[in-house]
């Protein structure tokens, strides 16, 4: 019968075989693609965490470098209120 002749053929089971090989290669490229996704995701975390620990650092040096600037001036006699 044709359906007999059709699931012994060849190009039939050879094209089984590359629609499952197809569903397979597409599984393992999202997996892939999630794993790069979640890597790339948690670098740009960290960045970000460094860049706000400089920022508040930066602002500390900032009021640092104008408490001095005060005292460098009230050194030299001006009142501090002015």
């Amino acid at each position: 019968m044709v359906g007999d002749q059709l699931k012994t053929s060849t190009v039939a089971s050879a094209l089984g075989h590359v629609v499952g090989d197809l569903t397979d290669l597409v599984q393992k490229e999202m997996r892939l693609a999630q794993a790069e996704f979640s890597a790339n995701l948690s670098a740009k975390l960290e960045g970000g965490v460094w860049l706000a620990a400089a920022a508040f650092l930066a602002g500390i040096a900032f009021l640092l470098v104008v408490q001095a600037a005060v005292f460098a001036i009230a050194s030299y006699g001006v009142p501090i209120h002015w």
